[in-house]
């Protein structure tokens, strides 16, 4: 798809502050220390970037026409609320590797009990989030589907879900926290926002999808 791994500097900076603050970076002296604590080099992590922005730019190039986003209730919905409700939330996304779901979700309830949602997430997810403990961030409740709104909204706080079927796999999400925000004063910007969350969330799908198809095709190096 592409001739070479070449990126614009300036991408690469973006995302290379993004992994600093993933980490909780302040200086080049602590990005130092953990890079070579690490056994890993900026040249490796830049190889990696450039990976990581051109399957996203094949993806949305790919994708992007099939993705579906009803405005029109979206709006509804948002009018219908008067308040934001957001969860704070964190994922795993996994599939199966010729096993039974029931096994698996045994395995990975184990490693969460052992060790934490993080540390399982990083373990088992197939998701680009398990690189940081499969840490989604504040969700609004209005940009989920309604078979995950009623996983969410029957799961408490500090627990997860049980596997929710998803294009390309399983996912278990857990509630970290919730809030409510104030009443909706920009119907369109919020509007446009949740579209922008949706149409992320529909894109990762087809990337697990893709991936999936295309790795039982050819040899893929994962790192």
């Amino acid at each position: 798809f592409f001739e070479t791994l070449e990126v614009e500097e300036k991408y690469l900076d973006l995302l290379l502050e993004e992994f600093k603050k993933k980490l909780n970076i302040k200086t080049d002296k602590q990005f130092n220390d953990v890079i070579n604590a690490s056994d890993l080099s900026v040249k490796k992590i830049e190889e990696k970037n450039k990976i990581e922005i051109l399957w996203n730019q094949l993806i949305i190039n790919k994708f992007s026409k099939d993705i579906k986003i009803d405005k029109d209730q979206i709006k509804k919905n948002i009018l219908e609320n008067n308040l934001k409700k957001e969860y704070l939330l964190s994922e795993i996304v996994f599939n199966l590797d010729n096993e039974n779901l029931e096994k698996k979700f045994d395995l990975i309830k184990k490693e969460i009990s052992n060790s934490g949602f993080e540390n399982a997430a990083s373990i088992y997810s197939i998701s680009n989030t398990s690189n940081n403990g499969g840490k989604l961030g504040w969700i609004k409740i209005n940009s989920l589907n309604k078979k995950i709104k009623k996983e969410i909204l029957k799961t408490q706080i500090k627990n997860y879900t049980n596997p929710i079927v998803i294009p390309g796999g399983f996912l278990i999400l857990k509630i970290e926290d919730e809030k409510e925000t104030n009443i909706v004063n920009d119907i369109e910007k919020e509007t446009e926002i949740i579209s922008r969350e949706i149409a992320n969330k529909q894109l990762n799908q087809f990337a697990n999808i893709y991936f999936n198809k295309i790795k039982k095709e050819v040899q893929i190096d994962e790192f």
